[in-house]
């Protein structure tokens, strides 16, 4: 055989196998099994939440003839809620011009009001009670009352009511759901011990502070084992993607995570977290009655809620929601200093623009202890009274609530430990303060 020949058999042989590559390259399909995207499988700091857990009264007042009692006790609050929540509101209109004095009117016998911390959008509202008149405009309100005078034909009326703009919206309710109200609440509250006598008290603008005229007994304490949030989870949940994100330790007790649009800091020292986004414009109260909506839609996102948060304060100055810590059961504020307490969300003009917030949930009540009994409403009241240059206009809440404080555990050296202590709380010029006896000795 020449070589030539011996040649030529080899390049038939290598176009071939070239030819028969190329096919099988073509013509390969992978037996693959489908991966999940780990970025979308981030563990949730806590849990989401319904409008109708964060959008919650913090009292219940019942008007009769000769008093009026109230109460802030969960229980009592969320019967009354859950229930009105099914009611069926229509034929929604504004009655300010009918309203003579708004605070008589209010305190009238056969009144009941849910008193809400700050004004509620009824945008927001109506994922509350969803059967509210489809055709009504947007207003705000701070208080919901029931005439449990008005019913007849099985039809009753019900208020919404703004104290600081003395507006007053009025509906029907359809359904012997008014009926029911009565005789199941309004009727059977003046012999239920859960509800105390109220004062009332004039404060800024002549709005009407609510406070309990008696002692009110408080658990003294209640010590909570504290279950700390990993940061790297909610870094996870913030930022549009982690990959890029950088981890530095600019200080002993803080951790820093940035990348080229955010910044979060965790503050070790102080149990909070803190998030920027510096890429957010921040518009002119853009968001209107939309605030607390995307607000809550935002928490529920990235299943922000570690504990009973409720809705406690709107600053639409500042596109600004102040989300509350409440004890379970009392149902009263609690109170700290940094935010240990409390989560503030910013809203920019299209996404979020500061978020802050604690880096812990409340854990596993340690012990409870004994009742005490708090100075009365009325006794506090006149102790404020004392403040040196104290102005009545400048008063705008006083409340039972309760003091947490974040120590050591002795037990251990890892853990800490959260001290709940009851106290009496005043807004006083836009500014919470504990109320301490001390505070009104003249120096």
């Amino acid at each position: 055989m020449t070589y030539e020949k011996i040649k030529n058999i080899l390049l038939i042989i290598l176009v071939g196998c070239s030819i028969l590559l190329t096919f099988n390259l073509w013509t390969y399909r992978p037996n693959l099994t489908p991966v999940e995207n780990p970025g979308q499988a981030i563990e949730p700091i806590g849990d989401d939440k319904e409008y109708s857990e964060v959008i919650r009264p913090s009292q219940l007042i019942h008007f009769y003839d000769d008093k009026k009692i109230g109460t802030t006790l969960s229980a009592e609050i969320d019967q009354i809620t859950n229930d009105m929540n099914k009611w069926e509101l229509l034929n929604l209109a504004n009655v300010s011009n009918d309203i003579g004095s708004l605070h008589e009117w209010i305190e009238e016998s056969g009144h009941s009001i849910l008193v809400y911390p700050d004004d509620v959008s009824l945008n927001a509202f109506r994922e509350v009670m969803p059967n509210i008149d489809k055709n009504a405009t947007d207003f705000s309100f701070d208080t919901m009352m029931i005439d449990t005078t008005s019913i007849e034909d099985d039809i009753g009326l019900a208020y919404f009511i703004s104290r600081d703009q003395g507006t007053v919206y009025r509906g029907e309710v359809q359904g012997p759901s008014m009926a029911d109200f009565r005789t199941k609440y309004y009727e059977t509250a003046s012999e239920d011990e859960d509800f105390y006598s109220l004062l009332s008290y004039k404060g800024q603008n002549d709005r009407v502070i609510y406070v309990p005229n008696e002692h009110i007994p408080v658990s003294t304490q209640r010590i909570y084992l504290m279950d700390k949030i990993k940061p790297r989870t909610l870094m996870e949940s913030l930022f549009s993607d982690p990959s890029v994100v950088q981890e530095s330790t600019t200080q002993p007790s803080m951790i820093e995570y940035t990348d080229s649009t955010s910044i979060m800091r965790v503050y070790e020292d102080r149990n909070m977290i803190s998030y920027k986004n510096i890429s957010s414009v921040v518009g002119d109260e853009f968001v209107g009655m939309n605030l607390l909506r995307r607000s809550i839609d935002f928490m529920n996102a990235h299943k922000g809620w570690t504990g009973n948060y409720r809705y406690f304060e709107e600053v639409p100055e500042s596109n600004k929601v102040v989300f509350r810590l409440f004890h379970n059961q009392q149902g009263i504020p609690i109170f700290s200093d940094y935010h240990r307490a409390k989560i503030e969300v910013e809203l920019g003009d299209t996404d979020i623009n500061e978020y802050t917030r604690s880096n812990f949930a409340l854990g596993t009540i340690v012990s409870g202890g004994e009742e005490s009994r708090l100075l009365s409403g009325k006794e506090v009241i006149e102790e404020i009274e004392q403040l040196p240059n104290f102005e009545r206009n400048l008063l705008q809440d006083v409340t039972v609530a309760y003091e947490m404080k974040v120590e050591k555990n002795v037990a251990t050296t890892n853990s800490e430990i959260i001290n709940l202590q009851p106290a009496w709380y005043y807004r006083y010029n836009n500014e919470w303060k504990k109320f301490t006896k001390d505070e009104f000795i003249p120096n």
